[in-house]
C-alpha cells in the first residue's frame, strides 16, 4: 500500500491507509456487492445465470481460479495482452510476464 501511496504521490496517514486496505479487501467488497450492483438495467449488465452459478462479480477470491473458468486460448490471449501492455513498466512489476 505504501508503494501505491508513493506512486500516486498522495499524503495519507497510516490510519487512512489502513481504512483503504480494509475497505478494499475481498471480504468487504463481497459484502457490498449486491448494494453496488443495483441499477435499473441490472439485467442487461449482469448475466443472472452466471451470477447464480459463479457467485457474482467477485466470485470466490481464490488465487488461480481463473484456470477453472477460462479456456487455454483465453488465458494465452490475456497473457499476450498483459505482456504487450506492461513492457514499459519497471522490472520489479509483480505480474510481469516474460
Amino acid at each position: 500500500m505504501l508503494r501505491l501511496k508513493n506512486f500516486l504521490k498522495v499524503n495519507l496517514t497510516m490510519d487512512q491507509l489502513n481504512k483503504i486496505v480494509h475497505y478494499t479487501s475481498f471480504e468487504e467488497m463481497k459484502k457490498r456487492e449486491s448494494d453496488n450492483m443495483v441499477a435499473p438495467n441490472k439485467d442487461k449488465m449482469i448475466n443472472s445465470e452466471v451470477e447464480s452459478k459463479d457467485g457474482g462479480f467477485f466470485r470466490k477470491g481464490t488465487t488461480g481460479d481463473y484456470k477453472n473458468k477460462l479456456s487455454t486460448e483465453d488465458i494465452m490471449k490475456i497473457n499476450k495482452w498483459t505482456k504487450e501492455n506492461t513492457e514499459d513498466m519497471e522490472d520489479n512489476f509483480k505480474y510481469r510476464i516474460n
